[in-house]
Formats: structure tokens, C-alpha cells, sequence
């Protein structure tokens, strides 16, 4: 369960896959780390089995380069990009969001389900959904400073004025 209230309260989405009705809960910030050490061991997996036919010293090359990008990698990097964009990424993000709600679904049950292109879109706009506001902070509209000023200044003014009618 989330120790962050916000998501821990959060609804989730519902979506409707092949006939049944599917919950999709947010992500807490644990479930976030563990889809990150997810992509990081598939750019590594991907890597030592690109590397697993070269020369000794150009798979020591290739797989310090790799273990190097995955020690930098964020959501938003490149080559995190490539994973979370890739069909298994698509099917364990998906299958991440399912399974509170939703214990007995595994990665591979997923990617049955979600065998149409209308489907997958479904499924991916509900967890776009269910992480609105999840993690990051949630932007509250403030007037422009000079706007508060302005407004301040007015209430003392008005205030001065009020005490100076009193009299």
C-alpha cells in the first residue's frame, strides 16, 4: 500500500478490456523505483545479449558503456525510452497499475488481453489517468506576484481607510 495519502486515496480508473471491467490504481513511489530497476535490467539483458557473440575486450566495452547508462537512467532518459516504450514495457507498466486491484494478472496475461491496438490505447490513456496528479507535486494557481501586491496594497488601504472613517 502507499505511504503518500494522495495516491493511498486515490481511485482508480476503470477500463473496459475484453468484456470485463479492469481497475487501474496509481503508482506509489515504491512501485516507481521497481518499474526504474525493471528498465534498468532490461537495457542490461538486452545489452549482454547484444554483447554475448563479440571479442572479450568489446563485450567488456559494450557492457561498462551499458552499466554506466543504466546507473544514470530516469523515466525520462533516451534509453529508458526505448524499454518503456517496447511492447514488454508497455505490458509490465500496465500490469504494475492492474495488479493491486487486480492480484492473479501477470505481465504475460496482459499482453494477451491487450492484443488490439484500441485496447492498448484504452489501457494506457486509464493509467495516464490514474497517475494525474499521482506523484508530482499538484500545481496550485497563485495570482502573479505583482497581482498579490497589488491586491494587498488595495486591503490596506482600504483598511486605513475604514479606521480613519471610524473616527
Amino acid at each position: 500500500m502507499s505511504t503518500n495519502p494522495q495516491i493511498a486515496a486515490a481511485s482508480p480508473r476503470v477500463v473496459k478490456i475484453a468484456g470485463k471491467e479492469w481497475f487501474i490504481s496509481p503508482l506509489t513511489q515504491e512501485e516507481w523505483a521497481e518499474y526504474m530497476a525493471w528498465i534498468q535490467d532490461e537495457w542490461l539483458a538486452v545489452h549482454k545479449r547484444n554483447a554475448a557473440d563479440l571479442e572479450p575486450e568489446d563485450r567488456t566495452a559494450v557492457l561498462k558503456q551499458a552499466f554506466d547508462q543504466a546507473g544514470r537512467m530516469t523515466l525520462q532518459s533516451i534509453q529508458s525510452q526505448t524499454i518503456t516504450e517496447s511492447p514488454s514495457g508497455i505490458f509490465r507498466l500496465v500490469w504494475m497499475h492492474l495488479r493491486r486491484r487486480h492480484p492473479d494478472i501477470t505481465p504475460e496475461k496482459v499482453a494477451e488481453l491487450l492484443n488490439d491496438s484500441q485496447l492498448l490505447a484504452d489501457a494506457m490513456a486509464a493509467v495516464e489517468r490514474a497517475n494525474e496528479g499521482g506523484l508530482e507535486k499538484k500545481t496550485v494557481h497563485r495570482p502573479k506576484r505583482t497581482a498579490r501586491r497589488k491586491a494587498r496594497k488595495t486591503e490596506r488601504k482600504n483598511a486605513s481607510a475604514g479606521r480613519s472613517s471610524r473616527r
